[in-house]
């Protein structure tokens, strides 16, 4: 989706793919049970590089909000 798209060039701009991301209770907890996701679980600790695969390869809502959340 364009929101997607647009989440990972900000990522891609303002942030590190070196950096680690914990990824919070909230970007796992607020998706409908259809949400395409990552499996993705609270206190997981993944590069903004692999979130960005995550985001973009599997189209995950919760690595979407996490990358969010940490830029």
């Amino acid at each position: 989706s364009t929101t997607k798209i647009l989440t990972a060039y900000v990522a891609l701009k303002y942030g590190n793919l070196d950096d680690m991301v914990t990824v919070s209770e909230n970007a796992i907890a607020a998706l409908p049970a259809d949400a395409s996701v990552c499996k993705l679980q609270a206190g997981d600790q993944i590069s903004l590089r692999d979130l960005l695969y995550g985001l973009l390869l599997q189209s995950g809502n919760d690595a979407a909000i996490a990358i969010a959340e940490h830029i």
